[in-house]
């Protein structure tokens, strides 16, 4: 709304005839539209659009409050708001309209991290590519940082790999986009305990391989390591 200059300044303060404010009464968010001027209200300015580089705050023919819509396209963004979708007000009004979320704002939609590798086989999740799952410990912007009191080891499936892929989504297992590629991972891995299979070739028993993260888990253990959210 500032860069598009849709406001108004009185003295020092910016005026604004949309906004949403936190009902924190009602674990929810408030769309609060006041009525339109329908002409530049004495002792106010209008500011510059920095975009077009003139102002641009529109003066209505009649008295109304702006709306605020939640596309059908970007539902994501009402559910962060707390607000399906749809217009508010449902049409301009005459007079000053406010309503309060009709849903719950889901402002911090991942709330952890999953992470599968192509190597694991983790009986006990599923998907059983599952190698650990790791809680958000810092705010935005901030390092998160994941290092276990103790190696969580998962078992690796058998056969030959060339390559060790890593991936990390969240709680719902979509696919985490980073906007910082600096992470690092430790990984540990270990040859397991043997089982009672026998190789009937070689007469040998089977090994089983383990990892494990510090970031760490073939059997993988559960991983450490950090990087920026």
């Amino acid at each position: 709304m500032i860069s598009r200059g849709q406001f108004l300044v009185s003295g020092t303060s910016n005026i604004y005839y949309l906004s949403i404010t936190v009902n924190a009464t009602y674990y929810s968010n408030t769309i609060l539209a006041t009525v339109l001027p329908l002409s530049l209200p004495s002792g106010y300015t209008n500011p510059i659009n920095t975009v077009t580089g003139s102002p641009q705050f529109g003066f209505p023919l009649t008295s109304i409050t702006p709306q605020f819509t939640v596309s059908s396209s970007y539902p994501a963004f009402g559910s962060l708001i707390g607000y399906t979708v749809g217009s508010y007000p449902p049409a301009p009004a005459s007079v000053s309209y406010s309503t309060i979320g009709n849903q719950t704002p889901n402002a911090t939609p991942v709330n952890s991290l999953i992470i599968r590798c192509n190597l694991v086989n983790n009986n006990a999740g599923f998907p059983t590519d599952i190698l650990d799952s790791m809680p958000i410990t810092g705010s935005f912007g901030t390092n998160i940082n994941y290092v276990p009191n103790f190696e969580k080891w998962v078992s690796i499936s058998s056969g030959t790999y060339y390559n060790l892929i890593l991936s990390f989504q969240d709680q719902n297992l979509n696919t985490i986009q980073f906007n910082d590629t600096n992470i690092l991972v430790n990984l540990l891995i270990k040859k397991g305990r043997k089982d009672k299979q026998r190789d009937t070739t070689s007469q040998e028993f089977l090994g089983v391989t383990k990892m494990a993260p510090s970031f760490n888990r073939a059997e993988s253990s559960s991983m450490g390591g950090g990087f920026r959210r």
